[in-house]
C-alpha cells in the first residue's frame, strides 16, 4: 500500500484523476477488457523480466525467448491431439494450415508439448472479447504428436486483421 500512497504524491495524483481510474477499471472490469489495460501498463513484460532472472540464475538458457501471452490469450480452449480446426465453421475467410514441430534446445521433439493458438477474426475480434463470435472461436490447444508436430486449419482474416499469436 505505501507504494501505491507514495504514487499518489510522486504524481500529484487528485480527487478527480483517482476516480477516473476507478471508473475506468470498473468499466473494464465489466467488460472483460482489463487485459487489454496489463499489458499496455507492462506489467506482463515485467513479469517476464522476473522469471527470465530466476531462469538466469538457475542457470536455464535456450529455447525461445519468453514473451507476454497476450492480452487476448484465454485458458481454456478446447483440446485436440496432433491436429485441431480453430473456426466455428461459420467464420469465413480463405483457408490456412499451419503446422511446426516443438523441440527442446538440443533439437529433439517433444512429444505431447502442449501449443495454444488463437487468432483474429475478419473484423480484428477475439472471441471471449467480441460477443458476436461463438465461445472459443479461432482457439484451440493442440497436444503434438510423438514427433512433436502439430497441425492446425483455420481461416486467414483479409487485410491487417490477421495477428496471430500463439504459445508453446
Amino acid at each position: 500500500m505505501g507504494d501505491l500512497f507514495k504514487l499518489i504524491d510522486d504524481f500529484d495524483v487528485t480527487e478527480e484523476e483517482y476516480w477516473a481510474a476507478v471508473n475506468l477499471l470498473n468499466a473494464l472490469g465489466s467488460q472483460t477488457q482489463f487485459g487489454l489495460l496489463s499489458p499496455g501498463l507492462g506489467f506482463d513484460h515485467f513479469l517476464d523480466m522476473r522469471q527470465d532472472a530466476i531462469d538466469a540464475e538457475a542457470k536455464r538458457t535456450g529455447g525461445t525467448p519468453r514473451t507476454i501471452e497476450g492480452p487476448l490469450y484465454v485458458a481454456g480452449a478446447p483440446e485436440a491431439d496432433g491436429f485441431a480446426r480453430l473456426d466455428d465453421e461459420a467464420t469465413e475467410g480463405e483457408t490456412m494450415w499451419l503446422t511446426g514441430q516443438v523441440r527442446d534446445v538440443d533439437g529433439t521433439p517433444i512429444p505431447g508439448a502442449k501449443v495454444e493458438i488463437w487468432h483474429a477474426n475478419s473484423l480484428g475480434g477475439y472471441s471471449f472479447f467480441d460477443p458476436s463470435q461463438s465461445e472459443y472461436n479461432l482457439r484451440r490447444t493442440i497436444y503434438a504428436d510423438s514427433e512433436g508436430r502439430y497441425t492446425a486449419r483455420s481461416i486467414i482474416p483479409p487485410g491487417s486483421a490477421m495477428r496471430s499469436l500463439s504459445r508453446f
